[in-house]
């Protein structure tokens, strides 16, 4: 498997920090291996991702200061390997399909 990063600018993405501990309270769904972005597909009510106002929808981009290559099984050993805070970087729903520079 090989990635390609770009040094990019995502200007409609924000950064969500939760605080807390696994499980964070949020599922995924997609990546390159099926052939789709990653996307929060649940959040729990009380967790830690709702606390952190994660949304249905929002497409997953970065995690702990990694930006994702696009593989859902990347993406989770980032979050599994996180102890007490997980910083993600999201592409809110709303902006989806805006150019990133």
């Amino acid at each position: 498997f090989t990635c390609t990063f770009y040094f990019v600018t995502f200007h409609h993405s924000k950064k969500v920090l939760l605080k807390g501990k696994a499980p964070w309270g949020f599922t995924l769904r997609g990546g390159t291996e099926h052939k789709e972005p990653l996307v929060i597909t649940k959040v729990e009510s009380g967790s830690a991702a709702a606390g952190g106002r994660l949304q249905v929808g929002d497409e997953l981009v970065g995690v702990n200061s990694v930006i994702l290559c696009g593989s859902r099984q990347e993406a989770i050993t980032l979050v599994k390997s996180s102890h007490r805070t997980l910083s993600l970087l999201i592409k809110p729903e709303s902006c989806q399909g805006l150019k990133s520079h």
